[in-house]
């Protein structure tokens, strides 16, 4: 049932006559709207003007907006006395309103413990991502005066509704008995000691397991999960963790919530490769939803008339916002580069041309110049994926030869500016630098690996093969840099999945320029061997089975054998007039390379004698097809182009990656003796 002082009858106008008037039912005339009224001025009688129930009703809502108000300046004034280091006021002794009063945010300051309590949230309105008047606003402040209405606060609501539920705090993973308290402590330092800091310190604002509990259960939970898909030996506790994580996630679909809700899908989109997608886009609705860009104008513009309504937030708390906005935006630009989709966000924002700005703000870091290298370099990339255009799949035109030099140069620059200014950082020492060498070759590799689109067994365009070198040798260094860096070795298990997705797709580009031999004069024998050393030391790191390094050199070691078997099944095979044969690896029904005259698979396919043959992903005989009846079934799960049969029910459901295949770079080399 409603609260007692909300059950008052619907009165749809206010009662002014005076009670000797209204017993006669005639019309009572007072000056002003006050006491005493014409008629009982001249029969001198005692003229009462009782309050009205809706008068009543006025004055209750006075009061909790009163109480609301109190409640709020308590909240600021505390935070105030933290960040000075001063003794906080004594707790309230005023009771809770029944509305809870929300900063602008939509975080509940009354109780920081209940920011993002899922039972205490209303359903998240259609909120106009804009300060400047929308057509929707009207409607939203006319539904918003009915529901408020007093007619509303009569009719009960459902039971178990959004409107009936209390504000008590819901149990977060601890208390619902999924982890011990110390194991969440281990989880949380993990992340919080390293993890975070390959996500540029946006959980930063916490220092341990009790600040963070206490803020939210919902980022409790995503950093249990990310913490624990890096451990090793327990693979039940990333599957516990995990799925309490998405399942608050999935309750909250339709509420309303705060910032650390934000910086929660952040922080899983980064690394839950099954679910990247849809906890980006809830991430970037509800950061439209709360306006977050506009502190980007607080914080770069000191001065600024940007309305800042729910109350006044410290400069350190605008900056940590302009972060987490930052972070949604580059992780919507990493998936539209590994899905070939177009972003969610463009890039005409401010916000995201004026990143220097930004850095210009002096209330920037370190972390920060990390931050915005990558919205610079994105902005490039994202202008490659509209030169090429996404959906094509023709051959590369002439015309953007000039469009490829360009954005070549852009590359370059972007890296000469950016590494200079990068140091060494004191939890994962110069991973910066080498994160940013990285994403250089990434962008190169990306860059030029479109100009093999559509070509098939064609030769590369004379004047595109200067790009398709560039690309190769982007692969090249990629794998390199990873052999010969122990550092980098060690963080496999530790960056954001981006980073084994464009590695896998390196592994694959490298295969697939094998049938370029002979233009592009690779060394087919040194791809294959420097893949191969990269394969073993993928799979030395120890890690679960749902992390993607394990995704990534599964994937990788698959083509890697395919490709290695149709090489060394030509050479034993090869026709006595040397012609020239056409090997599709599209065609292998059970993962085993058809013969040299395009018939039925047959024993022996490593060819005898040979130096390159290397296991099969799977253990067993090799010459027992059974044994691979599965090797070519593995779910591609993406890739860099279009797949021209693609199921669009994957796109619905928590599953983005399958094998990190890449099923457009089909293997039609032409293997002639050189």
């Amino acid at each position: 049932m409603a609260a007692p002082h909300d059950a008052h009858p619907g009165i749809t106008r206010r009662v002014t006559a005076c009670a000797a008037c209204r017993k006669q039912k005639i019309k009572c005339i007072m000056a002003n709207d006050e006491p005493p009224c014409t008629r009982c001025v001249h029969r001198g009688l005692s003229c009462v003007l009782n309050k009205s129930l809706q008068s009543l009703v006025d004055d209750t809502r006075q009061i909790e907006a009163l109480q609301g108000d109190v409640i709020n300046l308590h909240a600021i004034l505390t935070q105030v006395c933290r960040a000075t280091d001063i003794a906080t006021p004594p707790p309230l002794q005023i009771s809770t309103p029944c509305r809870l009063q929300r900063d602008e945010d939509g975080n509940n300051v009354q109780s920081d413990a209940n920011k993002d309590d899922p039972e205490g949230a209303d359903v998240s309105p259609p909120m106009s991502p804009s300060d400047m008047q929308a057509p929707i606003d009207t409607f939203l402040e006319t539904a918003s005066k009915v529901a408020e209405s007093p007619i509303s606060a009569v009719v009960e609501s459902p039971r178990g509704s959004v409107g009936s539920r209390k504000n008590a705090p819901e149990p977060d993973l601890i208390g619902k008995g999924i982890i011990t308290s110390a194991t969440s402590e281990k989880l949380v330092s993990r992340y919080l000691e390293r993890l975070d800091h390959y996500l540029y310190g946006i959980g930063g604002v916490y220092t341990d397991m009790k600040s963070l509990r206490k803020a939210s259960p919902v980022l409790l939970a995503a950093v249990c999960a990310i913490s624990a898909l890096h451990d090793e030996r327990d693979m039940k506790l990333y599957e516990a963790c995990s799925h309490e994580f998405l399942s608050l996630v999935s309750k909250s679909m339709f509420e309303q919530r705060g910032v650390e809700f934000l910086r929660a899908l952040c922080i899983g989109s980064y690394w839950l490769s099954d679910a990247s997608r849809i906890l980006n886009g809830d991430a970037l609705r509800r950061a439209a939803d709360v306006r977050l860009q506009k502190y980007f104008f607080q914080v770069t513009v000191p001065d600024s008339t940007v309305a800042q309504p729910g109350g006044i937030l410290l400069p350190a708390a605008k900056v940590d916002r302009v972060r987490l906005w930052y972070l949604l935006y580059i992780c919507d630009q990493h998936l539209s580069i590994l899905y070939n989709r177009d972003s969610i966000v463009h890039g005409n924002h401010d916000i995201i041309l004026g990143w220097e700005t930004f850095l210009e703000s002096g209330l920037t870091d370190d972390s920060d110049i990390r931050i915005t290298s990558q919205v610079s370099l994105l902005q490039t990339m994202s202008q490659i994926r509209s030169a090429f255009g996404p959906e094509s799949l023709e051959p590369v035109h002439k015309a953007l030869v000039t469009s490829v030099n360009n954005f070549n140069r852009q590359i370059d620059q972007w890296f000469s500016r950016f590494s200079t200014v990068f140091k060494v950082h004191k939890k994962i020492g110069d991973f910066p630098y080498k994160g940013l060498t990285l994403h250089y070759h990434f962008a190169k590799l990306y860059l030029g690996h479109h100009v093999l689109r559509g070509l098939h067994s064609d030769p590369i365009p004379v004047y595109f093969l200067p790009a398709a070198l560039m690309a190769h040798g982007a692969a090249i260094s990629i794998f390199d840099f990873i052999l010969n860096d122990s550092d980098l070795t060690s963080a496999l298990v530790g960056v954001p999945f981006y980073f084994h997705v464009m590695i896998s797709f390196a592994g694959h580009f490298l295969l697939s320029c094998s049938q370029y031999r002979v233009q592009m004069s690779i060394d087919v024998d040194n791809d294959l061997s420097l893949l191969g050393k990269a394969i073993q030391i993928f799979r030395s790191v120890p890690c679960i089975s749902h992390h993607p390094l394990q995704k990534m050199a599964a994937a990788l070691q698959r083509r890697h054998f395919e490709c290695q078997a149709m090489i060394n099944r030509y050479n034993a095979q090869a026709t006595p007039s040397g012609e020239s044969q056409q090997i599709n690896v599209s065609q292998w029904n059970n993962g085993v390379p058809p013969d040299a005259s395009g018939g039925q698979p047959s024993n022996g396919i490593y060819g005898p004698g040979s130096s390159h043959a290397m296991n099969p992903p799977r253990s067993g005989d090799v010459a027992n097809t059974a044994t691979h009846a599965n090797l070519g079934q593995i779910p591609d799960g993406y890739a860099m182009v279009p797949p021209p049969n693609g199921d669009a029910g994957l796109e619905m459901v928590f599953q983005d990656f399958g094998g990190f295949d890449f099923p457009d770079m089909q293997m039609q080399m032409n293997f002639a003796p050189q």
